[in-house]
């Protein structure tokens, strides 16, 4: 059967990109507005079940009626605590049509076939591309999670990690507390197991036990993976 979009379809698969801009009509240039948004990515960005009711009591006390377009859509399209593991990723958005747009902006004015023939060959000489480039890399965790593992490393620093057990630790900042099990590669706050890189609380507790961060990033993230993805 084909795949209708159907207005309730595309709202539920627009997601966060279609409240937003709901909220931006209903409230717009307003005070009201501004607050809704915020309080609406900052649910959206919940990695854990408790934060993402909580936010939504949130919404609900400044507007019944963007909470009850909120609870109208399945959670899975709006938060991060609904975000499954296997793909590693916990972004809300990302620019993917766009760039795809970018690419074939010479060629989508022509015939299919000129078209097709050109996104052809312009993969075949990215993937030649970035073959040669990533030979040229000399570590075995690539750039950008590099980059992304700093941010969690820093961010541990305030959070005091407790031994519970052998690589289990209850790790506290305040009133919030979360379970880290290194040995697991799993947190209670879920965005350990989501994005497979240490979050700041399992970062503060591989840094307690005195082990190297670096096992404890995704497979996925590596030169190796990176290589396999691009030989042909």
């Amino acid at each position: 059967m084909a795949h209708v979009a159907t207005p309730s379809r595309l709202r539920e698969e627009f997601g966060i990109t279609f409240s937003h801009q709901r909220f931006k009509l209903g409230y717009r240039h307003s005070d009201q507005e501004l607050n809704l948004k915020k309080r609406m990515w900052r649910a959206a960005r919940c990695t854990y079940l408790a934060a993402w009711k909580k936010e939504l009591m949130e919404i609900r006390a400044t507007s019944e009626g963007a909470y009850r377009h909120l609870i109208g859509i399945r959670p899975k399209y709006l938060t991060k605590s609904r975000f499954e593991f296997y793909p590693k990723c916990d972004a809300l958005v990302n620019n993917m049509c766009e760039s795809f747009n970018s690419a074939i902006v010479e060629s989508r004015e022509k015939s299919i076939l000129t078209m097709l023939e050109y996104i052809r060959v312009y993969l075949m000489k990215r993937w030649a591309e970035n073959r040669v480039l990533i030979e040229k890399y000399k570590d075995d965790i690539l750039p950008r999670i590099k980059f992304k593992l700093q941010k969690e490393i820093d961010a541990s620093r305030w959070w005091f990690p407790v031994a519970a057990k052998i690589l289990k630790f209850e790790v506290i900042r305040g009133r919030d507390k979360f379970v880290v099990d290194l040995l697991k590669k799993e947190c209670t706050c879920r965005k350990f197991q989501m994005t497979g890189l240490p979050c700041p609380h399992a970062a503060s507790a591989i840094n307690c036990a005195k082990d190297d961060i670096r096992k404890y990033v995704a497979s996925c993230y590596t030169k190796a993976s990176y290589v396999a993805c691009y030989t042909p």
